[in-house]
């Protein structure tokens, strides 16, 4: 009963870590499927993170879509395919968050800038 859903489990596992192979190889097609793959967890990250950052441009927007893929390949490159312990899926997510947190700490000092700006000037006496 129990079997079933662990040989899919493990036989995905092996798929995984067989595209891993092919992406450190140099298989640029290995690296499509596995984005693939992991599309919705990337727009998952994606989604949080600018539903908690209304000011965000379309530009920081593809900044932040770019630094995603960017994290997601170092995920690959990266990822100890000799342990157990920790799945790729969850590496891959803390590793896109992390490069989405990194850039967001580089867009804030600029957006919190715009915002006592705007401040200043809702403030300022009219003339």
């Amino acid at each position: 009963m129990g079997g079933s859903h662990y040989d899919a489990t493990e036989k995905e596992r092996l798929a995984v870590l067989e595209l891993i192979s092919r992406v450190r190889q140099r298989d640029a097609g290995a690296f499509d499927e596995l984005l693939e793959r992991y599309e919705p967890m990337i727009e998952h990250q994606l989604a949080a993170v600018c539903s908690r950052s209304q000011q965000l441009t379309a530009q920081d927007k593809e900044d932040l879509r770019q630094e995603a893929h960017v994290a997601f390949y170092r995920a690959i490159v990266r990822y100890d395919i000799e342990q157990h312990e920790v799945s790729f899926g969850l590496y891959a997510k803390i590793c896109v968050e992390n490069g989405l947190a990194g850039v967001l700490r580089k867009i804030r000092p600029f957006m919190l800038a715009l915002d006592m700006e705007e401040l200043e000037m809702q403030s300022a006496p009219s003339r």
